[in-house]
């Protein structure tokens, strides 16, 4: 039994430090200066027009469904079954409806687009307004050994 809660403890903290690096990165992301392509974040829809705002938004919620349901565990047990019958369905729906098809899309688009051509999806100035982690974070990164192969790799054609 003690190893069954270590280990749903140690899931409870993976949780929670999860929800305070999206609420950390959330906040940045609301917190960035005005865009270099002169899109004003008082324009129609402001952020919540971007698919990459929104995925970023509902893995917060689940995050907090997640801590909700462990914190229930951990210090209530005695409620855990009622929570859990309630906030379990509603989690598993967004994590399958929403925030799985949304992260995926979010990834294989971008990152297809990227290859294709960066201009597209990400110009050069942006390296500036977006810190290497707040991108990750939004739509997932390359490793920086692959960008260094592409730099390596442009050098070469244009020699």
């Amino acid at each position: 039994m003690p190893l069954a809660v270590r280990g749903q403890r140690a899931v409870a903290l993976l949780h929670f430090l999860c929800f305070l690096w999206a609420i950390f990165a959330l906040t940045q992301n609301l917190g960035l200066p005005k865009s270099v392509r002169k899109v004003h974040d008082d324009s129609y829809g402001g952020q919540w027009k971007y698919l990459t705002f929104l995925n970023q938004l509902l893995q917060t919620v689940l995050y907090l469904l997640c801590v909700t349901i462990d914190a229930v565990a951990l210090f209530v047990p005695s409620q855990e079954r009622k929570v859990s019958s309630i906030v379990l369905p509603i989690r598993d729906f967004i994590f399958s409806a929403f925030v799985f098809p949304v992260g995926l899309f979010v990834a294989v688009a971008f990152w297809g687009l990227y290859a294709i051509d960066r201009e597209l999806v990400y110009p050069k100035e942006l390296d500036e307004i977006n810190p290497d982690w707040l991108n990750h974070t939004m739509k997932g990164r390359k490793g920086r050994e692959e960008r260094g192969g592409e730099e390596r790799r442009r050098r070469t054609e244009e020699e």
